[in-house]
């Protein structure tokens, strides 16, 4: 089974932290800069979603195969934390699209990574030759951001308001805060 590929579908319609958060800390009280604060905010989350490889905030991904897993190995969703799983679809021998009907497989969404499997009575069903034969849509990210994440946000972007430099430099400070998440699942 070749993954081609992850596509965000639906990014994050929000940040960890917001614009007023991080003015009411560092006791900003005008609206010159809040077009560059939202600039590092939006800088800082996708930094610590690299460092973490995992999604902060919701977005649902589409992740396209070439086929099934043969027998039953399970799919391995990517990005974590997986919420929720979304369609499979996929396009059958005679390459007609079809969903895989919900009750016929089972998810283990806490399970790093998130996966999907048929249910013991099922099979995965049989695929026509082509790529990207079979798209999995899910939601990922956390319900509640945990602290330690918001935190390292909050160090990056005042870092760089105090130096007015977008640098990027993950402190190790802030990797050590990222590091206390970086197995954590919580939604």
């Amino acid at each position: 089974m070749a993954t081609i590929s992850t596509t965000l579908v639906t990014g994050a319609t929000a940040y960890p932290v917001t614009i007023e958060e991080i003015k009411h800390e560092f006791r900003i009280d005008h609206k010159h800069d809040d077009s560059m604060i939202e600039t590092y905010i939006a800088t800082a989350t996708e930094l610590c979603e690299h460092e973490l490889s995992r999604q902060i905030k919701a977005a649902t991904w589409d992740m396209f195969l070439d086929e099934f897993p043969s027998g039953r190995y399970p799919i391995e969703l990517r990005y974590n934390p997986v919420s929720s799983v979304t369609s499979v679809t996929y396009y059958d021998v005679d390459n007609a699209s079809q969903t895989w009907a919900s009750s016929k497989y089972d998810t283990s969404l806490n399970a790093e990574p998130a996966r999907i499997m048929p249910i013991d009575t099922e099979s995965y069903p049989d695929t026509y030759s082509r790529p990207e034969a079979v798209t999995v849509r899910f939601v990922t990210g956390y319900a509640t951001v945990p602290p330690t994440i918001k935190t390292a946000v909050r160090i990056l972007v005042g870092n760089w308001y105090d130096a007015r430099v977008e640098s990027g430099v993950m402190t190790p400070g802030v990797i050590r805060l990222l590091d206390a998440s970086r197995y954590t699942v919580e939604f």
